[in-house]
């Protein structure tokens, strides 16, 4: 084999390297983000390149346990950290426990859900077609 032949197999290894870093996989547990997610669920994080915006739904710490992690949808921006909500109010353990989080603490942002199959899409800011609690829709033109 040619050093040339070499080539594109070592740039498809870097690549899903680089990949790796900034991409992972998630399993939903728990039943705080229902409907939306739901335990079963497997989903396609990113690393978080950008702030958190009102509305994403984002892994995070958690400020009660640093080695387990969230899952949960932005709900607000303030200068004392971001707040997460469960879609699920009354199944969820969320900043009405334990008080906005520092947005460093925000670490991956929910992109797409790849399982089960009947459900494949991607996660947006809009819960099932509506804002987020507490999230006006924009205006339409």
């Amino acid at each position: 084999m040619h050093v040339r032949g070499l080539a594109w197999p070592l740039v498809l290894l870097l690549a899903a390297f680089a990949a790796r870093r900034r991409l992972d996989v998630v399993a939903v547990r728990g039943r705080s983000m229902a409907p939306t997610l739901l335990p079963g669920d497997l989903l396609l994080v990113v690393r978080a390149a950008r702030s958190p915006r009102v509305g994403d739904v984002v892994l995070a710490h958690d400020p009660r346990d640093p080695r387990r992690e969230l899952i949960k949808r932005v709900e607000a921006i303030g200068a004392r950290g971001v707040r997460l909500a469960g879609d699920n109010a009354a199944g969820s353990t969320d900043a009405r426990s334990f008080g906005p989080i520092a947005a460093e603490a925000v670490r991956w942002r929910v992109m797409a859900r790849y399982w089960p199959p009947r459900r494949i899409g991607p996660i947006s800011g809009l819960s099932r077609g509506r804002p987020p609690r507490g999230v006006r829709p924009p205006p339409t033109c």
